[in-house]
């Protein structure tokens, strides 16, 4: 496998990869004989193969294959604050749309003269995962307090307050220490 360093950000979309792909591809090329699957990775992840190839965000890898004896899994695992999407579907692209890992084979190819052309070619088929950022919200934190308060635990006037507010004295009352806190978490959730 040879991997490309790019030196800038990766942008997004497949179209935008392929230009940048082009200036590697005619080196490349030179290089190695048979089709190739590209590897292009964006930021927020890095993709892995069970045969131990790893290319990292920004990388164009690039991995030669010329008989009917390639198999190998891609994994896209994302980074700390981002979740795999699946892989990228396009003209030409492997696994499109799928999030499972992206299972590649060559056997049986052999006996198919148009499959055989294909590895014996210089074309190029590429695999390229999607990384977005995950989002902030804490869904089963807000889960949760909903189910308390659809289910009137820790909802009544015993749990909420030490002392019971007096209304027509303006009189707010005061808290117990687990509604305080809770009131505290459910405001920092909400700016998060």
């Amino acid at each position: 496998m040879i991997a490309l360093k790019r030196p800038n950000y990766f942008p997004s979309g497949p179209a935008v990869a392929r230009g940048a792909l082009r200036l590697f591809a005619p080196l490349v090329l030179l290089l190695l004989a048979g089709c190739k699957v590209v590897i292009l990775v964006p930021p927020g992840g890095k993709v892995t193969s069970s045969n131990g190839e790893v290319c990292l965000a920004g990388q164009v890898c690039v991995i030669d294959v010329s008989d009917d004896r390639y198999e190998d899994t891609f994994s896209a695992v994302p980074d700390n604050n981002h979740q795999f999407a699946g892989w990228v579907k396009d003209r030409r692209f492997f696994c499109g749309n799928q999030t499972e890992p992206c299972y590649l084979t060559t056997t049986g190819f052999s006996g198919n003269p148009g499959l055989m052309a294909v590895l014996a070619s210089a074309q190029e088929f590429f695999l390229a995962p999607r990384f977005t950022p995950e989002p902030s919200y804490n869904w089963a934190y807000w889960k949760r307090v909903i189910y308390q308060i659809d289910n009137g635990t820790q909802s009544g006037n015993d749990y909420l307050y030490r002392v019971l507010p007096v209304v027509n004295q303006c009189d707010p009352g005061d808290l117990n220490a687990a509604p305080r806190d809770r009131a505290l978490r459910a405001v920092n959730e909400t700016r998060a």
